[in-house]
């Protein structure tokens, strides 16, 4: 990224862009959008209650009143996690089996459905703030982001040009195939020998995963599709241990600690995501960084979400770190569209 775009002055910097839920809610396509809006973690099965057609979301809602009573403040993760851990008591224990004991089952694998209807099609639609990341972002540059959805993979297919070349482990790793439908190569010049790095730490709406292998297809699953395999779910626990995501995490850590540039937009860092805390803690707030930390931007509209990310790396920042606060993506895609014209930044 380019370093006048936040006022600094000197050679370009490694940047890294840390992208959570409140990036995909904060696009620039969600203002007056009327159905389904990129799902948060607290509001995901008041969205899911807008698939009016889909018959997973209908028997999922139906599940979730009959267990909660109502869908109302039940999180995605506070549902996975229940369901997952009671399916596995009574399936490991095997006291009362039978098919009321199933229906969580069933529940999960309603989800998993839901999944791809909910952060595949529509909502992968182009958004002028992420482009403008994504066209300043060098091939040294790594995007992370725990979002299920396409809208950066998107960005960077269209405005990247040769910087961004899923066959070059953009992702992370080699795709096994697919990789022609994410990638426009237009322009002068050679290839680049790398690409940016987009490092999906929870699996992807457009990833199929078998034996290990990544293959990439669109971003909106054919219907009645299961993601089970392809995207982490929302649990208390995380199993990363399995490739790709092995490798995935390996890298982000590396990323981390290596970044001159930290951009963190809507990660409101979770208290019971304790592997993402932890990759923070470890890789951004500690004193033996690989590289000193000249630049932390923090993108959200909660004031406490943002103090929040700063105190987890609070350990990783000097005294001559900049530090910038800023409430919307908005905010951050019209400064970065600005500093494109040439105009001054508010720095």
């Amino acid at each position: 990224m380019d370093m006048r775009d936040f006022g600094l002055r000197g050679p370009r910097r490694k940047t890294l862009v840390v992208l959570g839920a409140g990036a995909s809610r904060g696009a620039r396509f969600v203002t007056g959008h009327v159905g389904v809006l990129p799902a948060l973690d607290a509001d995901f099965f008041q969205q899911m209650s807008r698939l009016r057609e889909s018959e997973a979301a209908g028997r999922l809602l139906g599940f979730v009143r009959s267990e909660y009573g109502h869908e109302a403040g039940l999180s995605m993760e506070q549902f996975f996690s229940e369901a997952d851990y009671t399916d596995r008591f009574h399936s490991e224990l095997k006291v009362d089996p039978g098919p009321k004991i199933k229906r969580y089952r069933s529940a999960l694998q309603d989800f998993y459905i839901v999944v791809g209807e909910m952060f595949g099609h529509p909502t992968n639609r182009p958004c002028r703030y992420h482009r403008a990341l994504a066209q300043r972002l060098h091939v040294t540059d790594t995007v992370l982001t725990f979002n299920y959805d396409c809208i950066i993979d998107s960005s960077l297919k269209e405005v990247a040009s040769r910087r961004w070349d899923p066959d070059k482990g953009a992702y992370g790793f080699i795709p096994a195939s697919g990789s022609e439908d994410w990638r426009i190569h237009k322009g002068k010049g050679r290839p680049n020998k790398g690409s940016i790095e987009l490092l999906k730490m929870h699996g992807s709406v457009n990833w199929r995963i078998e034996g290990g292998q990544v293959s990439l297809v669109g971003p909106e699953p054919s219907k009645g599709e299961s993601l089970e395999g392809s995207v982490i779910p929302p649990t208390w626990f995380k199993d990363l241990a399995v490739p790709p995501f092995d490798s995935i995490w390996r890298k982000a850590r590396i990323a981390v600690r290596s970044a001159r540039i930290i951009v963190v937009v809507g990660y409101s860092v979770p208290p019971t995501d304790l592997f993402s805390r932890s990759l923070f803690k470890v890789e951004a707030g500690s004193k033996q960084r690989e590289e000193r930390l000249d630049l932390l931007v923090v993108v959200n509209p909660d004031a406490r979400a943002r103090r929040d990310f700063v105190e987890l790396v609070s350990g990783g920042l000097e005294p001559q770190t900049r530090i910038l606060e800023l409430p919307q993506m908005s905010d951050l895609g019209e400064l970065l569209e600005a500093n494109g014209a040439g105009a001054s930044l508010p720095m």
